[in-house]
């Protein structure tokens, strides 16, 4: 899943530099950086290090689809309607994304881990 996720973040990366804006794009690129380390180490905390970033971001999206994090001199600069549109379908995959690595995390842990197949004292 953290493949996935690289991929995924990969993605958005690209939509924050075309549609939405700097800050998603940069949100986006580290997050993908992340992931790919993740994805090489398979670290356990590194991974909800990354769910917590991703918590975040998807905190910041919404506030900023709803305009609380405008300020008082951005009234008159209204986003259009594709850069909104962008905005969504970073949220929906962030939402997305978090979902499956939270299972694929949660899944792993509960099986045992890297060791989760071995007989016990066999490290």
């Amino acid at each position: 899943m953290c493949l996935f996720a690289t991929l995924a973040h990969g993605g958005l990366t690209v939509l924050g530099l075309a549609l939405v804006g700097f800050i998603c794009m940069i949100m986006n690129l580290v997050q993908c950086c992340f992931t790919y380390s993740c994805y090489l180490t398979l670290r356990e905390r590194e991974i909800w290090i990354y769910m917590f970033l991703l918590l975040a971001q998807v905190l910041l999206n919404t506030l900023d689809i709803l305009g609380i994090t405008d300020g008082e001199g951005k009234n008159h600069l209204q986003e259009s309607s594709l850069q909104q549109l962008g905005q969504f379908i970073a949220l929906a995959m962030c939402v997305l994304v978090g979902y499956f690595v939270g299972r694929a995390s949660y899944l792993f842990r509960k099986s045992g881990g890297l060791y989760g197949g071995l007989p016990h004292g066999h490290q």
